[in-house]
């Protein structure tokens, strides 16, 4: 692409790109402007400023431990590779039995990377691959051709042969000439013969026409003596020549009735080898091996129906090399390792690769037993000797654990967490300006403005844990950019911000506003704003007045968007203590929903602290999660609704004269109570996750406040926060949660 050439380095200020005319005023294929961020915001105006670094290894974002990791094994797998070199050279290699040896006791190395997905773990095999290139040339590592030869003894079992890189490309071309070569003379001398039979059938045609005339025109005894000179004549050679022509072809076809002259002409394809790892020019050096697939993996045979009569291609030639074979000397890459892991049969078949280095290709499917064509087998097994890089999400560690012979094999290596934050820096926004830079020229859409991009680099904010930090969800950033490219070609809005720049089709802050909250929002979002359309009318959400007992707390679906979910109290002191009762409906209370139960707990020793009672032996107590999807609810942050319901009834613990004080429902909470006292009889409410989220949800419900932990409200981004119709309320404590949220202040 135009962005990615080479351009001079004198003037890293100003770049000219002569094919369309544009100017690079911001050339980041050097460390310029990272080193003067400042300056470049003081002076960006949109991404089409930007000339974007060709090194893959500078479009990886916020991920330099996944990138160490990978260069120390690298330099490990580098010099495995030179050993193994040094063995060819010395013929050791050949050893099949001592290079099994070898590799037990040099495995690896093996990387395994775990992280939620848009991180950049698929980026990385592409500066794997360029790395490794310049370190093969470097120390001179030379790949090997795998070729298939027929075997005179078992044509199902082929013979296997190695050659130096590029050679076995033209071993087969020569064969392949050679053998054409012989088929054509064969052919030559074929058709010769063939005119010879031919004139031979006509002369003892001829010969049987003139008996026929003699004996019409003759006396049938005079006739056979009468013509006796001209037609035995005729027919002695016809016979003659048709012997002749039949043992030469014969000869030539190799014995066969007709000379091989029906079916595929097997003798010139079992004179050719098959070429079943070609590593000619310069090869890449990681194989994508993201499959479920045996056959792929591994190898197989294809099938062909001639092989019944013994006239089809020969099976070294419908050998097909897999993924592991393709890879020997170079980086396997397996992403989506779960798919991968849900075939154990597969699993089992790549630990014993692993292991032994080698794996022969045999024929495989559900037919294979029962269709002669796919029966066959190499009669070595075939050098697989790779670089294994695997990449999964989070929930691929538990499908793991299930092969722990294949988690130990990391270990060679390592099982690294890839980064799903990086630190906030104007470094780092930089680079993400690069990234929206790199994505616009990518999918072709207008760039993005100055104040565009600021409300991107303000989205990863809030998306990430604290304001400090930005969210590496590269996938959902490029649907954003591709959104306001959309909307801008759909003229769905003239707007322009205050960048400055009118003269050029951009994507100006409005558009990229209306992209973030409105056209790209997640299928959970979606589906939330569609259930509160409808449910509105008959839902127990009430964002007005104020209530006794009730509170609206917010929790997280999906882990994508918010909802509000009402939690309702009720409760009487009795006399009897086996009528006292603790009672939780509408959330989970089975003893694995440890986070609730954990929750539940804090609850009534809060109030104990607070008030000196203990409900489950003084009240009777029943607080109900009304209308709510108890999948939804996350106990942690649902323990301060719980907590207030409860003390709307007890009133306020400061005070001698207990009174139920109403609560406003206008206002959302969320928070964790933690058993830790704070300022005397107080106690902490410590932050919980998805602020961003249930905000949101809370906005769409109508609430006008919400109240969140104060360090929630000091480390995530509220600064420029989207939901402008919301106040957002930070909270260290139970009581100082009462008193924001009662009525009676």
């Amino acid at each position: 692409m135009a962005h990615k050439r080479l351009v001079p380095k004198d003037n890293p200020r100003l770049t000219a790109d002569k094919l369309n005319g544009s100017i690079y005023r911001f050339d980041l294929t050097t460390d310029y402007w990272l080193e003067r961020p400042e300056e470049f915001w003081r002076e960006f105006k949109h991404t089409g400023e930007i000339l974007v670094p060709k090194d893959f290894e500078k479009w990886l974002i916020g991920q330099d431990r996944m990138k160490e990791e990978f260069f120390l094994n690298l330099e490990e797998w580098v010099r495995k590779m030179r050993d193994i070199q040094e063995l060819r050279d010395k013929g050791e290699a050949d050893n099949k039995d001592f290079m099994r040896r070898f590799l037990k006791e040099r495995p690896g190395p093996y990387l395994l990377y775990i992280g939620e997905p848009g991180t950049g773990k698929s980026l990385l095999i592409k500066i794997a691959n360029n790395k490794l290139k310049e370190l093969y040339k470097k120390y001179g590592i030379k790949l090997q051709d795998v070729m298939l030869i027929k075997n005179p003894v078992n044509d199902k079992k082929p013979l296997v042969r190695y050659v130096p890189a590029g050679l076995g490309k033209r071993i087969k071309e020569t064969s392949e000439y050679v053998a054409k070569a012989e088929n054509l003379k064969s052919g030559i001398i074929k058709s010769f013969l063939s005119f010879v039979m031919l004139i031979g059938v006509l002369m003892i045609i001829t010969a049987i026409f003139l008996i026929v005339y003699l004996q019409i025109y003759y006396d049938p005894d005079i006739a056979w003596f009468r013509g006796q000179g001209v037609w035995l004549q005729w027919l002695l050679y016809g016979v003659m020549l048709m012997f002749f022509a039949f043992f030469i072809r014969w000869i030539v076809g190799g014995g066969g009735a007709m000379g091989g002259a029906i079916g595929p002409k097997t003798s010139t394809l079992d004179k050719v080898p098959a070429l079943i790892v070609d590593n000619s020019g310069e090869p890449e050096l990681s194989i994508d091996a993201t499959q479920n697939n045996s056959e792929a993996m591994f190898g197989s045979i294809q099938h062909d129906p001639w092989q019944s009569g013994g006239m089809g291609t020969p099976t070294h030639h419908r050998m097909l090399a897999g993924k592991i074979h393709e890879a020997d000397g170079k980086i396997l890459f397996m992403d989506e390792i779960k798919n991968f892991l849900m075939n154990e049969q597969i699993v089992i078949e790549t630990l014993t690769v692993l292991e032994d280095g080698t794996y022969p290709i045999r024929g495989r499917g559900r037919w294979s037993e029962g269709n002669a064509s796919l029966v066959g087998e190499t009669a070595s097994p075939i050098d697989a000797t790779f670089f294994l890089i695997a990449a999964g999400n989070y929930d691929s560690l538990t499908i793991l654990n299930n092969f722990p012979a294949l988690r130990d094999r990391f270990y060679y290596g390592n099982i690294v967490m890839a980064e799903d934050e990086l630190q906030s820096t104007p470094q780092n926004e930089i680079k993400l300006a690069q990234f929206i830079a790199d994505e616009c020229f990518r999918f072709k859409t207008p760039h993005v403005c100055r104040e565009g991009v600021r409300l991107a680099i303000d989205y990863a904010r809030r998306r990430a844990s604290a304001n400090d930090k930005l969210k590496i969800q590269m996938r959902g950033y490029i649907q954003k950019i591709k959104k306001g490219g959309q909307l801008v070609w759909a003229k769905k809005s003239a707007a322009i911000c205050d960048c400055g720049v009118t003269d050029v089709e951009l994507i100006h802050a409005p558009l990229m506003r209306l992209a973030i909250d409105e056209y790209a929002k997640p299928i959970e979002q979606q589906l939330l704003d569609a259930e509160i359309e409808k449910g509105r009318p008959y839902k127990l959400i009430i964002t007005k007045g104020a209530e006794i007992g009730r509170v609206n707390g917010l929790v997280v679906v999906g882990g994508m968007t918010g909802n509000v979910s009402a939690v309702s109290c009720w409760l009487k002191k009795v006399k009897d203590h086996e009528k006292a009762d603790y009672v939780i409906t509408g959330a989970p209370v089975t003893d694995k929903d440890t986070w609730m139960q954990n929750s539940i707990r804090t609850v009534r020793t809060t109030i104990y602290r607070l008030y000196g009672i203990d409900l489950a032996k003084d009240y009777y107590v029943h607080v109900a999660f009304d209308q709510t999807d108890a999948k939804s609810i996350d106990g942690p942050s649902a323990g301060v609704t719980m907590t207030l319901a409860i003390m709307s009834w007890l009133g306020d613990p400061r005070k001698s004269e207990r009174i139920p004080i109403a609560i406003r429902q206008d206002t959302c909470v969320t928070g964790t109570v933690e058993n830790i006292g704070v300022d005397g009889n107080d106690v902490r409410v410590g932050p919980i996750g998805g602020v961003f989220e249930k905000t949101y949800g809370a906005v769409k419900w109508g609430a006008s406040r919400v109240i969140i932990p104060s360090e929630n409200l000091v480390h995530n981004y509220f600064n420029n926060l989207v939901y402008k119709d919301i106040e957002v309320l930070g909270a260290k404590s139970v009581l100082e949660f009462f008193d924001l949220i009662r009525a009676d202040t």
